[in-house]
């Protein structure tokens, strides 16, 4: 599994060279949550205290429809971002994330023009590696989309797979999801375009 992510993060996407030079302790269940990074409608986001290349994510709710929510999420994040950069860890009954800490911003955080004329491309590159690993993410809103100016990357979070809905739903699901997909996708497309320099 180790050498998977190893190969993985240092391919086309960023280097965790730091982080998987130490032991992977992806799994380790001893968690001690830092400073607060995110929340949102299903929980939040911390920085892990344990280990600074972790994110730890712990929802509000811990029941069976949330772990099951929380485990196809582990199973994107490893899908996109190479096995073994997320685990599902359940510690006396409470539900956590640990997750590789993604580089980047959220693109609702930017309101320079910073992105040059290729991030429209490269936006466009991250949106067919989702689509080449399997993955519909039905909740692309501009807080699940990171932007690394260094490498002038774009990255997922916080996926939602409707993959599995999408090809075994009726025509009316097919078009609801083409629907909301092809509107996030503009909504998004058309961001980069206001803010390229």
């Amino acid at each position: 599994m180790f050498n998977k992510v190893l190969n993985i993060f240092h391919h086309d996407k960023f280097s965790m060279s730091a982080a998987l030079l130490e032991k992977n302790d992806i799994e380790n269940k001893n968690m001690k949550l830092g400073k607060l990074i995110a929340s949102g409608t299903e929980g939040k986001v911390y920085q892990d205290a344990n280990n600074k290349h972790f994110y730890i994510k712990k929802p509000y709710i811990n029941d069976s429809y949330i772990e099951s929510k929380m485990k196809k999420q582990v199973n994107c994040f490893n899908k996109y971002y190479g096995e073994g950069s997320a685990a599902f860890i359940e510690n006396e009954g409470i539900f956590y994330i640990r997750m590789y800490k993604v580089p980047g911003i959220p693109i609702s955080n930017i309101d320079d023009k910073i992105f040059p004329a290729s991030a429209q491309e490269r936006f466009q590159h991250m949106i067919c590696d989702l689509g080449d690993r399997g993955i519909m993410h039905v909740d692309l809103n501009f807080k699940n989309i990171l932007y690394d100016k260094k490498t002038n990357t774009f990255y997922p979070i916080d996926f939602s797979n409707g993959h599995e809905t999408y090809h075994s739903g009726s025509k009316n699901i097919k078009n609801s999801i083409n629907s909301v997909s092809e509107m996030m996708y503009g909504w998004a497309l058309k961001y980069i375009i206001e803010h390229t320099y």
